[in-house]
Order: C-alpha cells, then structure tokens, then sequence
C-alpha cells in the first residue's frame, strides 16, 4: 500500500498507512498504523505467499493457546521495554512478539502506544466495521471486537 495520508480519515474510503504521531522513528520498533481499507485493498498489503488473517485465524490462534487470561501474554514481547508496566502475563511463548504499537483515530488522533497493540483482521462486519484482536499491558487475555474501518491499527500477516 502505498497512501500514506497524515490528516484525517474521516473521508477516506481507501487503503492509508500512517506511523504513530507521523514520526518515522517509531515505525522502526512499532510498524505502521493501516486503516481497514489497507488490509481490503486491491493491491494487497500481504507480500506474495501471505496474507492477513481473518477473524478465523485469530480465533483458532487463540483457541490452540487455551483461551484463557494468559493467552495475549504468550504473544505479547516480556519486560517494559515497549510495553508500559505492568505488561501483565507476557512470556512471549509463542515468539509473536507483540509491541504495543497504539493506535490512531479517523479525526488524526493518537491513542495507547505503550499500553495497547490492535491487529485488524481481514474480516468485515456489518457495512463499516472490521475485526481486529487487542492485547493490553494490564492484563493479559486476548480480546478481539470489531471497530470503525478508519481507525489506524496495525497488521500482522501469516503465511499461507
């Protein structure tokens, strides 16, 4: 995807990324913020031989984990060094390594890095709203909602 857009997205029915504040520097250690559109977009943000996962994948994802208040905690990266404290149950178990890359608002608005990491899923539901997994440094279950499209969240492919 290549629409990179830093104002708002309130109006933006097509693929943007973002990085968290515009400032590059955290795209290094955090990646980049996608609206769902990005995810949904013909020029497919997965490289050949991947793709993002869909709400399924979570779930079976979560469901091999034992679904229970550990299961965000064995993809969450341990310590303080991304995640603020108390980065509750994190053992990384499952080298996911999640980072709490926050999130961003259509209105331009940033939100949570350090606290939170969102994944959108490739799943839509309803006419404006997508799937999308949450892990939050105050506990460590595994959550999964769906949001407004616009919203910034991050992506993690699998392989096919």
């Amino acid at each position: 995807i290549n629409a990179k857009v830093d104002g708002h997205w309130e109006q933006v029915l097509a693929g943007a990324y973002c990085n968290y504040n515009n400032d590059p520097t955290l795209a290094e250690t955090y990646g980049r913020l996608y609206n769902w559109y990005a995810v949904y977009d013909w020029r497919n943000i997965a490289p050949l031989g991947w793709h993002v996962p869909t709400r399924a994948d979570w779930d079976t994802l979560a469901n091999f984990l034992i679904k229970d208040e550990f299961t965000g905690g064995k993809l969450k990266e341990t310590g303080n060094e991304h995640w603020l404290s108390p980065n509750k149950n994190a053992t990384n178990s499952t080298g996911f390594t999640a980072l709490p890359g926050g999130n961003r608002y259509y209105n331009g608005h940033f939100l949570s890095i350090g606290r939170s990491g969102n994944w959108w899923s490739s799943t839509r539901t309803g006419t404006s709203h997508a799937w999308h997994i949450i892990l939050i440094t105050n506990d460590g279950r595994f959550y999964n909602g769906h949001e407004d499209r616009r919203l910034g969240y991050s992506v993690r492919c699998i392989k096919d």
